[in-house]
C-alpha cells in the first residue's frame, strides 16, 4: 500500500510493527543503506513494514548510529520511510534524476552532519527536517513516510510523521508498537 497522509491518519491509535532488520556497518562517514520496503496489513489489522517488494514497491533507509545514511530510489519506487526517528534529522532531493532520502543521526558523539557534507555526490535538497522525540512523557520514537508517487519535485511529495509508544528508548520493539499521532510535515 502507499503511505498517504490520509492512509496512515486512518492507521492512528492502531499498531505498527516493523520487521526490517537492522543493518550491518562498519566505519565511517555517509553510508548507503537502504533495503526494499512493503507497507501493508497482517491479518488482524495491524500496519506492518517489512522486508521485500510491496505494491507500489518502496525504499527503506535504515538508521545508523551517529552516521549520515542514505538510499537512493531505484526505478519503481514511489516512497520511502526511515526510523527510528527521536531528535534525528532527515533529508529529500534529488540526485541524476533519481529521489534519494536520508536519515542524519543527532545523539551525542554523532558525525552525521559532517557525513553529509562531505558525501562523494550532490544533489538538489528539497527540505530538511529536524524530526523530534513525539513524548517525553514515556518511551517513544517515529517512522517518517515520504510519498513521490504524485511526481519526483519537491512541490510534489508528501512527508509523514508516525509517532509510536515504545517499550525502551532508542529503537522499535519485537512487536507492534502503538500509533499515538500522525503529523503532516511537508
Amino acid at each position: 500500500m502507499k503511505p498517504s497522509f490520509s492512509g496512515l491518519v486512518a492507521a492512528k491509535n492502531g499498531q505498527l510493527a516493523v520487521t526490517l532488520r537492522a543493518p550491518n556497518t562498519g566505519g565511517t562517514g555517509a553510508i548507503s543503506c537502504r533495503s526494499q520496503a512493503n507497507l501493508g496489513t497482517d491479518g488482524n489489522g495491524i500496519l506492518t513494514l517489512s522486508a521485500g517488494i510491496g505494491s507500489p514497491p518502496g525504499m527503506w533507509v535504515h538508521y545508523v548510529e551517529t552516521r549520515a545514511a542514505y538510499g537512493i530510489a531505484e526505478a519503481g519506487e514511489t516512497w520511502s520511510a526511515s526510523g527510528p526517528f527521536s531528535g534525528c534529522q532527515i533529508v529529500v532531493g534529488s540526485t541524476d534524476g533519481r529521489v534519494f532520502v536520508a536519515h542524519l543521526a543527532q545523539q551525542s558523539g554523532s558525525t552525521a552532519d559532517t557525513d553529509w557534507s562531505g558525501r562523494g555526490w550532490k544533489g538538489d535538497v528539497w527540505g530538511r527536517w529536524k524530526v523530534p522525540v513525539p513524548s517525553y512523557d514515556f518511551y517513544s520514537n517515529s517512522v517518517v513516510f515520504v510519498d513521490w508517487s504524485k511526481g519526483a519535485s519537491p512541490k510534489d511529495i508528501s512527508v509523514v510523521r508516525v509517532d509510536l509508544r515504545t517499550r525502551s528508548m532508542g529503537g522499535f520493539d519485537n512487536g507492534p508498537m502503538e500509533i499515538f499521532n500522525v503529523v503532516q510535515v511537508a
